[in-house]
């Protein structure tokens, strides 16, 4: 299912996340059963001799294939590296709860009253954004999200907790809300997970 120029998500397993993670990435060469890859969202979690899954669209269809990384070339913002697949293309499941990372996208949230929250990844049933609060493991706290001059309302379930070098952490939200409400939590993550996820493929194709 992979060629050179294609766009796919890559998904690094991280114990303290609940839902998969997945950051975009292009092929920019294939030699001798070894692709070549680049990331075009910050991240600093590729490592060598990393187990790794991978997904792209192939025939109308979301597939899912196992990788290892075999070197990373070039470390930093947005990282090169080569990978081998190690096993064959399935069709993937539960793509509705598969999170995108929003680096880039610059979304903001207030969390339990404080402002200016940066909201790091998002799905249809959650986010994660860091935050110098002190919050507990299961708790419910108030959560604004901001995008496009529109505020989404609703409360959210602490899921988990990640201490950043900076000495802020790193929250897992999980979005309980009933669909439907206005301008609820609920309606912000689909409409904020749609429209960064075309906002990359448009960025990673060079039309937008």
């Amino acid at each position: 299912m992979l060629e050179k120029g294609i766009i796919f998500f890559i998904c690094i397993p991280e114990e303290s996340s609940s839902q998969r993670v997945m950051y975009p990435a292009v092929i920019t060469d294939f030699s001798e059963g070894i692709w070549t890859a680049e990331f075009k969202e910050p991240q600093e979690l590729l490592h060598d001799e990393q187990e790794v899954l991978i997904y792209c669209e192939h025939n109308c269809e979301f597939m899912q294939q196992s990788a290892s990384i075999a070197m990373v070339l070039i470390d930093g913002e947005a990282p090169v590296f080569t990978f081998t697949t190690t096993s064959k293309p399935v069709s993937a499941e539960s793509r509705q709860c598969y999170r995108v990372c929003t680096v880039l996208a610059n979304i903001k949230s207030n969390i339990d009253g404080q402002d200016g929250c940066s909201v790091l990844d998002i799905s249809l049933t959650g986010f994660s954004a860091s935050s110098s609060k002190v919050l507990q493991i299961g708790s419910k706290i108030p959560v604004n999200l901001y995008d496009c001059q529109s505020t989404y309302k609703g409360d959210a379930i602490v899921q988990s907790i990640k201490e950043m070098p900076s000495g802020r952490r790193r929250y897992g939200f999980y979005c309980s809300e009933i669909h439907g409400i206005r301008n609820g939590l609920t309606e912000g993550l689909r409409q904020i997970s749609a429209r960064v996820q075309r906002e990359q493929l448009k960025r990673l194709r060079g039309t937008g």
